[in-house]
């Protein structure tokens, strides 16, 4: 059986950042200090208004405690974004400083390929302590990609993708794209699976199926022998096939 996950190049979140000058954010980390000593039960409203990035660049030049602390005020649909956005440091030890059940709370929402990266950055013993507090699916997703040596293709990849059925419309396509969407990592590269072993069959753009005719299938679409990497396959066989096929993702399969 193949695995069904797959690997993304570069920074795949849609954030762009463009930096603020410095005395700006010496001014509102000064005045992020003052409100935690003043144990404020909430942040700067300056703060709030920040995107991710603008966020992780103010916490990242925190102190160990004052990050967690600004993590455990926020609300957990931004601590979670926050701790999903590649660039902030140390979210392994924050996560460390937090409640384990907010802690398992923030991970359970996390992307998988970031949720794995800040697993590993953890003990066996701070992993065993919040591991059973998040879902079995999450839980039997970290076994499968904890599996996995740091240095391969199955350590990075991502198991949320779109899968599509062969037989599919591609307006059916299309329809199930957008029901599952907020749901998956990305969605411009699609994969068409046999729905009994996940065997991969082909692979499909978001473009393809966008400017094809919504009444033919998605076999008659589909790309039938996509470029791939295997799960042992070192990180730099990965990159390099990605870069020359110039691919926005990569599917990782389980057996040569």
């Amino acid at each position: 059986m193949e695995a069904q996950a797959e690997v993304l190049q570069g920074n795949h979140r849609d954030h762009l950042y463009v930096p603020g000058d410095k005395p700006h954010y010496d001014e509102l980390i000064e005045r992020l200090e003052e409100w935690l000593e003043a144990n404020s039960a909430n942040l700067p409203p300056a703060f709030l208004e920040l995107r991710i990035p603008e966020m992780a660049t103010v916490v990242n030049q925190l102190r160990l405690a004052d990050a967690a602390e600004v993590i455990r005020r926020l609300p957990i649909e931004t601590a979670i974004a926050l701790c999903d956005f590649p660039d902030l440091s140390r979210r392994a030890l924050i996560c460390k400083q937090l409640a384990p059940e907010l802690a398992a709370a923030i991970l359970e929402g996390l992307s998988s390929d970031e949720l794995i990266y800040i697993l590993r950055g953890m003990s066996e013993h701070e992993r065993y302590r919040l591991l059973p507090l998040v879902s079995d699916q999450v839980r039997k997703e970290v076994d499968l990609l904890l599996s996995y040596k740091d240095e391969t293709a199955g350590s990075i990849m991502t198991t949320e993708f779109v899968s599509l059925q062969s037989e599919m419309k591609v307006q059916q396509a299309l329809e199930h794209i957008r029901q599952v969407a907020a749901d998956r990592e990305t969605i411009y590269a699609c994969y068409v699976l046999e729905p009994e072993t996940g065997h991969l069959l082909g692979a499909v753009s978001l473009r393809d199926l966008v400017i094809a005719d919504p009444s033919r299938s998605v076999s008659a679409v589909m790309r039938r022998h996509p470029v791939v990497v295997h799960v042992g396959d070192r990180k730099e066989e990965v990159a390099d096939k990605v870069s020359r096929y110039n691919l926005l993702a990569i599917p990782v399969l389980e057996q040569a």
